[in-house]
């Protein structure tokens, strides 16, 4: 709309149509899912030829603004602001002044108001602002760190060396070259052997000892304290060297990516702008997108300047860190279509309607489905077959829970760090793409087929090394792929006693059953 002339005003479109087909490939989702839910709206050269900005996203109406003239390749980082905006309502947050999730979702925890968010998401987006926010420390500037650490120990201990001194001087002036010599000691690291019982260091014990034989008075015991307190420091700093290291490497700092953004808004005249939480969300965003069509080997400066890079964004292993950050934020992403037609991202799992549920089987059933879709449909069919496994009296993932090699390999080889269950590792398998990867997923379901029979009775262990083996295969063969996950959905199916009892038409409910598997009948027929 506005006063664009046909031509460019169909160029404009065209892109953007082919920006949001590669967005939604990115992405996962269905490409209608582009609209969430057919409540975002796009304005090309609405409000002229541009100014300060040369897109931006308007939350009050929900639309996305492009300039004529310089607005492309910011439309993922508008999207992004769109994306942040709806999670944002959907954990009720609309009214706020700033209404983006990225703004609040450290404070809203598990507030009743924010109860619609579901946990997953949550737990991703957390994840994610921590990265974008903090960084680790480095091995350089925690050797940094001990070194100053020392030195500033070393000044404080020489202050009260010269203060005692000074005292030794005005009264026990025939003692002075013995405590020179102690100090000296001091100096060096010498301080002697302090048992469990001793007040003292044995130097400074000497040096007290030294005052009352030239004075004889005994040397004043709050400076005596102060002095062996700074002692101790001193050689906890020089005697845990490498423990220290090992819990500062668990410090936090700003990150550079926010230390950047602070000093392009302090270049501005100090208005938050570039450091904000849904601006860094945004931009951090786009750099992803950018960086999911470089590994696409595709390329379209319409939806984000390609390999985008510089101060605004983040780079280096904290580009990183918030890239696998994201991408599990984009997992935990789920779509359904409402009684309208719309396909948006959803908030409490189990919530779709049966309009939708009909038409994934009649869509899967027919044949005639992308394999985008298909892949779509078995996830969320996956999903919803997980729920009712968990909601066993005992399950794998209780007995796993005790397991925290189970949950270092997760991490170890790359998949999901929220992923607490094997439940939800099923999940993870829909990211395989590899000539290997049916076999190793056969593997995987024999072993989960195994512990999931065997809860019915006694609850058996997993043998650690066919864990590991598979684990490690899972990490290294980390791409998405459809059919793996429709054919792993139908074998845990109809494979396992657990699963056939899933499967099967419940009637009337006892304590410890599964809840109603309907749906999760429909899936099996479906796929």
């Amino acid at each position: 709309k506005g006063d664009a002339n046909a031509a460019e005003r169909q160029l404009h479109l065209n892109h953007a149509y082919d920006s949001f087909m590669d967005l939604a490939e990115v992405l996962g989702v269905e490409q209608r899912a582009m609209s969430l839910g057919g409540t975002l709206g796009l304005a090309i050269g609405a409000q002229g030829n541009g100014g300060t900005y040369a897109a931006h996203f308007m939350p009050g109406v929900n639309e996305i603004n492009i300039t004529r003239t310089s607005g492309a390749g910011s439309l993922a980082h508008e999207w992004g602001h769109a994306l942040d905006h709806h999670y944002a309502r959907i954990a009720g947050l609309e009214r706020q002044e700033s209404p983006f999730l990225s703004e609040y979702i450290r404070s809203i925890s598990s507030s009743p108001s924010s109860a619609a968010l579901r946990d997953e998401v949550r737990a991703a987006y957390l994840e994610l602002m921590h990265h974008i926010s903090k960084r680790p420390l480095t091995a350089e500037e925690l050797a940094k760190t001990a070194d100053q650490r020392v030195e500033k120990s070393r000044r404080n201990i020489n202050s009260w060396l010269a203060s005692i001194r000074r005292d030794f001087e005005r009264t026990a002036t025939e003692a002075l070259p013995n405590f020179d010599a102690l100090a000296q000691r001091i100096r060096q690291d010498d301080f002697g052997a302090c048992g469990e019982r001793d007040e003292f260091f044995p130097v400074i014990t000497e040096i007290r000892q030294q005052y009352k034989l030239a004075t004889g008075h005994i040397y004043s015991i709050q400076d005596s304290r102060a002095l062996q307190n700074n002692l101790s420091y001193l050689r906890r700093l020089l005697d845990s060297a490498e423990a220290t290291q090992a819990h500062s490497a668990q410090q936090m700092v700003s990150s550079h990516y926010v230390a950047l953004a602070n000093g392009l808004d302090k270049d501005k005249g100090g208005k938050p702008y570039w450091a904000t939480p849904r601006e860094l969300f945004a931009r951090a965003f786009d750099a992803w997108v950018s960086d999911q069509m470089v590994l696409r080997e595709t390329r379209n400066t319409y939806l984000s300047h390609a390999d985008r890079e510089g101060a605004t964004v983040p780079m280096g292993e904290e580009r990183t860190r918030i890239n696998e950050a994201f991408s599990t934020l984009i997992q935990s992403v789920r779509t359904r279509q409402d009684d309208d037609g719309q396909v948006t991202l959803y908030s409490m799992p189990g919530k779709s309607s049966r309009s939708n549920e009909r038409y994934v089987a009649a869509q899967v059933g027919s044949g005639d489905v992308s394999p985008q879709f298909q892949y779509l449909a078995a996830e969320q069919a996956l999903t919803r077959y997980q729920g009712c496994v968990q909601r066993f009296p005992k399950t794998v993932a209780a007995h796993l829970a005790m397991d925290g090699h189970f949950f270092e390999q997760i991490r170890l080889h790359g998949l999901d760090a929220h992923e607490r269950s094997i439940e939800d590792l099923m999940g993870a398998l829909a990211l395989v793409q590899h000539p290997d990867a049916a076999e190793r997923q056969s593997e995987l379901s024999d072993v989960y087929r195994q512990a999931m029979d065997e809860e019915l009775g006694e609850l058996g262990t997993p043998d650690r090394q066919q864990w590991q083996s598979v684990l490690e295969d899972l990490g290294a063969l980390r791409n998405a792929s459809g059919d793996s996950i429709v054919k792993l959905h139908h074998r845990f199916a109809q494979g396992s006693v657990a699963g056939n009892a899933v499967l099967s038409p419940l009637g009337d409910q006892k304590d410890g059953e599964i809840p109603e598997g309907g749906m999760v009948c429909q899936d099996a027929a479906m796929l």
